[in-house]
């Protein structure tokens, strides 16, 4: 007989499992990582003055580890410094390929193959107006303010390629910024001229104030190792001021914020008729998808709160149940439709791109001569950290978010990034665990702001590049301000706050951060008023419902003739009668209607429930497939003609109330 033994009392897992919270969790990792970093920076402080005794004694200082001299800055000086940074080149390029995957995993499936053309056209148009007149805009002299065009078309860099090869690379990173954030919308022409002007002129000027020797800002002392601001924050910028102008995507945000409504208004008049129809369209389309019904729809544009969709949802259930579920099938379809698509390329795309960031930031180092191999290994590692302590940040912070049920991926992904883009600024000096901790930081602000500032201002930004670029650019300009060290630890630069340097650089940081951030809003802003003017910015409605990938690149054009319904096979018909007689028969999935039964209850003929079962999974895709394209002719039966479609509804409405009085009688 069996015996039942103790048993455990099964509140003690619940029991650690409350005392560990989320909270608790993320609080308590933030807490080791700044204990790391005490420990790291007072053990650098013991080096450096045990350093300074045996200077005053005359005998050596090895023990303090390989010092720069005051006035150190990375440069090309051997060969062996051009083959390290077209190496570094390559690695940074490929980024690109990293954006397009996180892109397209984040977008709809009906855009994805638009996002990762408009990456082919940041690096192909771009490089053109790059070599023609922008790399000369930042490395001629001038004024302090911009270049000439005395190397204009590369006329006189013949031994400068290495250098403009990777400067171009920074370039097409900070045009690639912007592509995420106008998926989906904006015409494809549009966006070429927009990312080929901030990679061409934007970039170019503020790359002259930061890393030339007459530049302004690089007279001020001002850190920027290797593109925090420069790329960062500068593309971060442009992406908010242009997803600002262009509007949210049709139906993203149903409930209209009654704070936005004048700005909504300013923008469509500031950009003019060109782009006015695009913009009302959306507006109204955002009005419309809070009901099922044009009475719903003007009760909805009236409100903004929650309650709209419950008077709406009361007065389509009066009129009857089928417009009630409807309107929830919608609701329920439109708020998935706006999840990421493809969780496995933002993954793959993450990937990518945190092992980039290294050769993005070694970069800056123009070499490994002279000592610059200690250099270049120690940015190597605070990279890694920064982005490892990023990306914990983003785990910790979605599982408080959904109060300790999951681990969300997307979180993650921007967790990582955005840990990335706060130690790019100070990566060569600062300490690695000092990095860490500029890196779980930065991940805090990018996840928080993310669910916060953007939903507030309702700012459509599919992929997360504005709390990445623009939130963890800021912090990542303000690292240097309280980390960085002096005294030959990298190149020349003034200590940070925590090492005994005062508020002087702070207040340096901080009016670069003014000046980039005013730059690309106000360059941003004028090229797209300017657009607005004279071409249309987004795409219409309906060719936002269909897909850019149709409507900008022909896609589905190859494969079919337009209009025209999707072919059903023959053998479909025969794999739905399969199905119902298995459902008829139940014991026998799969068996034909003429096929004779042996005696052990088996068939003649081969053995068919594995290929019932395929059979199933195809029937669902064929289904499904067709069940997609009705509801698209009905969308556009709708938009074409919305006065039979409310007349059907009415007469439907009128049945379900006779038939209800018969029934009664």
């Amino acid at each position: 007989m069996h015996t039942r033994g103790p048993r455990c009392p099964p509140q003690n897992h619940q029991v650690a499992s409350d005392c560990l919270s989320p909270w608790t969790l993320l609080l308590a990792t933030l807490a080791a990582v700044a204990a790391c970093a005490w420990v790291e920076g007072e053990h650098h402080r013991s080096k450096l003055t045990h350093g300074r005794q045996l200077q005053q004694q005359g005998q050596s200082t090895n023990n303090t580890g390989h010092r720069f001299p005051n006035d150190f800055a990375p440069a090309l000086i051997a060969a062996g410094d051009h083959s390290w940074t077209i190496a570094r080149t390559i690695g940074i390029l490929t980024m690109q390929g990293g954006f397009a995957l996180l892109e397209a995993g984040s977008v709809r499936p009906a855009n994805k193959a638009n996002i990762m053309m408009k990456n082919v056209a940041d690096m192909s148009v771009g490089l053109l107006l790059y070599a023609a007149y922008g790399y000369s805009l930042t490395f001629t002299e001038l004024c302090p303010f911009t270049g000439g065009l005395s190397r204009a078309l590369l006329l006189n860099a013949e031994e400068e390629y290495t250098h403009v090869l990777h400067q171009f690379s920074f370039a097409a990173t900070t045009g690639t910024i912007v592509s995420g954030v106008l998926a989906e919308r904006v015409c494809f022409k549009a966006y070429v001229i927009l990312s080929a002007f901030i990679i061409s002129v934007l970039y170019s000027i503020a790359a002259h104030w930061v890393w030339t020797a007459e530049g302004w800002l690089a007279q001020l002392r001002f850190i920027d190792f290797a593109g925090a601001g420069v790329v960062h924050l500068l593309g971060g910028t442009c992406a908010f001021v242009a997803t600002a102008i262009v509007g949210p995507r049709v139906g993203r945000f149903p409930d209209l914020n009654p704070l936005l409504l004048k700005s909504r208004v300013l923008r469509r008049t500031l950009l003019g008729t060109a782009s006015a129809n695009a913009s009302s369209a959306n507006a109204s389309a955002n009005a419309a998808s809070a009901s099922a019904s044009a009475s719903a729809s003007a009760s909805a544009s009236a409100s903004a709160s929650a309650t709209t969709t419950e008077s709406s949802a009361r007065k389509t259930e009066k009129s009857g149940g089928a417009g009630l579920r409807r309107e929830r099938i919608d609701r329920h379809r439109e708020a998935q439709a706006f999840r990421v698509s493809d969780p496995v390329n933002v993954i793959y795309g993450t990937f990518i791109l945190f092992v980039g960031w290294i050769s993005f930031n070694c970069s800056g180092t123009y070499g490994l001569t002279g000592g610059r191999e200690h250099l270049a290994a120690r940015v190597g590692v605070v990279t890694m950290m920064g982005g490892a302590a990023g990306t914990l940040a983003g785990l910790l912070q979605s599982n408080v978010a959904t109060a300790g049920k999951s681990f969300e991926i997307e979180p993650a992904s921007i967790g990582a990034l955005a840990g990335l883009v706060s130690i790019t600024a100070a990566c060569a000096n600062i300490g690695i665990w000092e990095g860490a901790l500029a890196g779980f930081t930065g991940g805090l602000l990018a996840c928080f702001s993310r669910g916060t500032l953007l939903d507030f201002l309702q700012l459509d930004d599919p992929v997360g590049a504005i709390p990445v670029h623009l939130v963890g650019g800021v912090w990542g300009l303000i690292v240097p301000a309280l980390f960085n060290r002096a005294d030959g630890f990298g190149p020349a630069t003034l200590p940070g706050w925590v090492h005994g340097g005062g508020g002087e650089l702070l207040a340096v940081q901080l009016v670069g951060v003014v000046a980039l951030s005013a730059w690309g809003a106000v360059g941003t802003l004028l090229v797209l008023l300017v657009m607005g003017r004279c071409m249309a910015l987004r795409v219409t409605k309906e060719q936002e419902k269909l897909g850019l990938d149709v409507v900008e690149h022909g896609i589905l054009a190859a494969t079919r003739a337009p209009n025209s319904a999707p072919k059903v096979r023959a053998s479909d018909h025969r794999i739905v009668q399969r199905i119902r007689e298995g459902v008829l028969r139940r014991g026998r999935p799969g068996l034909r209607r003429n096929e004779p039964h042996r005696a052990d209850g088996s068939h003649h003929g081969r053995h068919v429930h594995g290929e019932f079962v395929e059979d199933v999974g195809h029937a669902a895709k064929v289904s499904a497939v067709v069940r997609s394209f009705a509801f698209t002719l009905r969308q556009r039966a709708v938009s074409r003609h919305p006065q039979a479609e409310e007349s059907s509804q009415r007469q439907a409405s009128n049945e379900i109330v006779v038939v209800s009085v018969g029934g009664g009688a």
